[in-house]
């Protein structure tokens, strides 16, 4: 059985297992620091106290979490009322919420329009910041929304093995 094992494990090549080994740490640390370094925000009191009491940085974060939320789930359910396409099965509203709020998660797009939009050092700043603010923001709202599903969908689940048993 350890030989049956060792052979199948061996059929995955080694930079396939070395990929899967190392992508938490790439994914969930590495790149994001990375991405963070190379947006060219410089976070200290001062920068952020000054961000949070902007108009700039307001309106991006009220923009990618409300309006992403808002604007994706309204769409994706139109969408679906007018047969436009289909939920995969077990997708509920819930899950479309936060799926949607997950999507204010708009780091690279956003930081392009930012340079494009604002000539002015001060107010790009400000902007980097709501944009990594509402991105932190949208990320926790869209995992708790999903974690809270998991969590329905278990319960669900458990009421109906005990209602056939």
């Amino acid at each position: 059985l350890g030989r049956l094992a060792f052979q199948i494990k061996e059929t995955v090549p080694v930079t396939e297992r070395l990929q899967n080994l190392l992508h938490p740490l790439t994914g969930f640390i590495i790149l994001p620091l990375f991405a963070l370094a190379n947006a060219g925000v410089v976070l200290n009191t001062e920068s952020i106290g000054d961000a949070f009491s902007s108009g700039v940085t307001q309106g991006i974060a009220i923009g990618l979490v409300v309006g992403k939320i808002v604007g994706v789930t309204v769409f994706t359910l139109l969408a679906v009322k007018m047969g436009l396409c289909v939920l995969p099965v077990g997708t509920t509203p819930r899950h479309i919420v936060g799926i949607a709020s997950i999507s204010g998660i708009g780091f690279t797009v956003s930081m392009f329009i930012t340079g494009l939009a604002f000539d002015d050092g001060s107010l790009q700043a400000e902007a980097k910041i709501g944009i990594l603010f509402a991105s932190l923001i949208a990320a926790l709202i869209g995992t708790f929304i999903l974690y809270k599903s998991s969590e329905r969908e278990d319960i669900s689940a458990q009421n109906e093995t005990t209602e056939t048993i």
